[in-house]
């Protein structure tokens, strides 16, 4: 029977002001659906106000609400992993962002969240929140110069957080991708897909897991993050890919799940999920 778990998921209105529901009742919904274990991994709150996501500005919050808001999630999550662990293993963790001043940041949670790994994830180009909407995606493409610059600038910028961190989790891989209905073609330019190659050897080098993103299957993405040219490659070099549902809701939990189970088969990757490496 193959177990059933997210390496990725659980973002809550609790503390994420573009999810739903309490992180509680997210939690008793994986449970109920029979989850083996599941990495809850709320987004790290901003440096600063200008790291605000435009979608959350009309909560009215700033900053330093949202770094109290984040250490409270932390206290709460460490307190519900226990109350729960007959029931369902819970593992704290977080996701990242990667914009100018968040190596240190990262640092400072790591050490106040104390969490079993972290989620690796690039958000923002060039300054630009780059997954936001065609709008932004297009300003980021504008700041690099062209789609390709963007694309081998994204996965630099993938690569240095990697080298920084070694995050358990690299959380969808391929977001840059989430605007570009030529992506296909883009992902197999020559300097997009070295740097590809060259993030998928770090991963399998350093034991580190590819988050299959089904949340891009719920925004109207053609495939999960990740796309099948680096699905079969990851499987080729015997890169850990384990399913991540990304929840920001009751609604979003398993999502998708047998659709993801059913690429994954079809392309013979491996059904035994690695679990995240602790951090040291």
């Amino acid at each position: 029977m193959i177990q059933k778990v997210s390496v990725h998921g659980g973002h809550s209105a609790s503390y994420c002001f573009h999810a739903k529901d309490a992180l509680e009742d997210i939690i008793l919904t994986y449970i109920k659906a029979g989850y083996s274990w599941v990495g809850i991994t709320e987004h790290m709150p901003p440096i600063s106000d200008k790291w605000i996501y435009s979608f959350e500005r009309p909560f009215g919050w700033n900053a330093i609400r949202m770094k109290d808001s984040f250490r409270r999630y932390g206290d709460r999550l460490h307190y519900l992993k226990e109350k729960y662990r007959n029931d369902i293993e819970i593992l704290v963790a977080f996701e990242t962002e990667w914009y100018e001043g968040c190596l240190e940041a990262i640092e400072y949670w790591i050490h106040a969240i104390k969490p079993d790994y972290i989620v690796g994830s690039v958000h923002h180009m060039a300054g630009i929140e780059m997954d936001t909407s065609p709008k932004t995606y297009g300003q980021c493409i504008s700041a690099y110069g062209s789609k390709q610059a963007l694309y081998c600038a994204y996965f630099d910028a993938q690569y240095a957080l990697m080298e920084a961190f070694n995050p358990s989790v690299i959380g969808h891989m391929d977001l840059v991708r989430i605007f570009d209905a030529e992506y296909k073609k883009t992902l197999l330019l020559p300097d997009v897909w070295e740097r590809i190659e060259r993030n998928l050897a770090y991963v399998k080098q350093h034991n580190l897991i590819l988050d299959f993103n089904l949340r891009a299957l719920v925004k109207g993405q053609p495939e999960p993050y990740i796309s099948l040219p680096i699905l079969n490659k990851a499987i080729e070099m015997d890169v850990a890919v384990v399913p991540g549902d990304d929840s920001h809701g009751i609604g979003g939990v398993g999502n998708y799940w047998e659709k993801g189970i059913e690429i994954l088969s079809a392309n013979k990757a491996r059904l035994n999920w690695n679990k995240p490496n602790a951090i040291l």
